[in-house]
């Protein structure tokens, strides 16, 4: 099935976030030697740009880094609508790899991604065998990346659970700003899927719920000049309803 204009446009927002983070690296707001293989060129952004970028990547990462660490590594990490994240091969240099990391999104993301890791040695390096691929997605022994619509939650979950998620260990699930761009019914059936399959689960959403200050207009403006309207039905009462 074809995707919709709407799901193109909320795909090609994986390329701008990419875009945007190989941008403020370059400028020195934090280190990540992976994103330039994720990414083949970006441009100029503005410091509001750059500034958000480093607030969403250094809260993540510290939050995932120090449960890691509470576990002993004997964690997993899921990541719903990954795009081209990196937050696995930087985990993977501070010898902070979890027991097992999945990441899902949309077929058109995880294909790029896919081919992405299948031409870049330093992405394929940090993969233990057995490696098994194909054009849309990718399974090693400690990673894996599926092509699943989390609109259709009953799927995906299946999916995730036959890589070998172990539910009685601790597990983060990770949503970068990805429950915006879906129905508030569509976004509860994630959360409720992770919290009534695994009993010590930690959820952490990133998501722009304040679209008229400063960030979030500069935001709007960014997103609106580069793909037109890119609607966020998810917005309605981000802050209270999850």
């Amino acid at each position: 099935m074809a995707a919709s204009s709407d799901d193109l446009a909320v795909q090609a927002t994986n390329e701008d976030a990419t875009s945007c983070k190989r941008y403020a690296v370059q400028r020195g707001y934090w280190e990540d030697d992976y994103i330039k293989l994720l990414c083949r060129s970006t441009d100029r952004k503005s410091p509001e740009i750059s500034r958000g970028y480093y607030a969403r990547v250094k809260g993540i990462h510290t939050l995932v880094e120090e449960l890691i660490k509470l576990t002993e590594r004997n964690c997993q990490v899921v990541s719903f609508g990954a795009g081209s994240d990196t937050l696995f091969w930087l985990l993977h240099t501070k010898s902070l790899r979890p027991s097992l990391f999945v990441e899902v999104d949309f077929t058109g993301v995880t294909s790029r991604k896919c081919q992405y890791i299948k031409t870049k040695q330093p992405l394929l390096d940090a993969l233990e065998d057995p490696i098994v691929a194909d054009k849309n997605e990718l399974h090693s022994k400690h990673y894996h990346l599926l092509a699943g619509d989390l609109r259709r939650m009953g799927t995906v979950g299946d999916k995730l659970l036959s890589t070998g998620l172990d539910t009685s260990l601790p597990t983060v699930f990770l949503a970068e700003c990805v429950l915006v761009y879906m129905e508030p019914e569509k976004s509860k059936d994630v959360i409720r899927w992770a919290g009534t399959n695994f009993p010590t689960a930690l959820f952490l959403n990133y998501d722009p719920i304040h679209p008229h200050d400063r960030f979030g207009a500069v935001m709007q403006q960014h997103l609106k000049v580069r793909h037109e309207a890119v609607s966020y039905p998810g917005m309605r009462g981000m802050a209270t309803r999850n």
